[in-house]
């Protein structure tokens, strides 16, 4: 996509997966083909505006979007980094010990709800102040 998603959809960086949806539902309206028969560009515009949507509405494909533009400061994704890391630990330890496969499930839900709370500002900020304290912990529960 040559265009950044959140222009596309005229949305700010912090926007809610409501406010998401509701621009492209307002969008797509406007600009689909079907509405729009006389205008060569519809089609294009009513892509551009799906493929923005695509990526806006998945949180794993947002968390990476703003990522890679710099939207995450380096702290937030460093704390995105070591519960991630912390979490395979986790995971592996788990599996070793009960020998179950569900563990997997939780951890990947843990890792989608991670991405998603990076992306606003507010959880950017609550990943911080709870990088120290998971750290604590895992130290003080896997020091054994």
């Amino acid at each position: 996509m040559a265009r950044d998603p959140y222009d596309v959809l005229r949305v700010p960086r912090n926007a809610t997966a409501e406010e998401i949806r509701d621009s492209f539902r307002r969008l797509s309206i406007k600009h689909h083909p079907d509405k729009n028969p006389n205008d060569p560009t519809a089609t294009e515009r009513f892509a551009e505006i799906s493929a923005a949507h695509d990526i806006l509405s998945d949180p794993e494909k947002r968390a990476a979007l703003d990522a890679e533009s710099g939207a995450i400061p380096a702290s937030a994704s460093e704390a995105v980094d070591f519960f991630i890391a912390s979490g395979v630990e986790i995971i592996g330890r788990a599996r070793n010990a009960m020998g179950d496969e569900s563990v997997g499930d939780f951890a990947a839900k843990a890792a989608r709800g991670i991405a998603t709370r990076a992306a606003t500002p507010e959880g950017r900020e609550q990943l911080k102040a709870a990088g120290s304290l998971a750290e604590q912990a895992l130290l003080s529960l896997f020091a054994s």
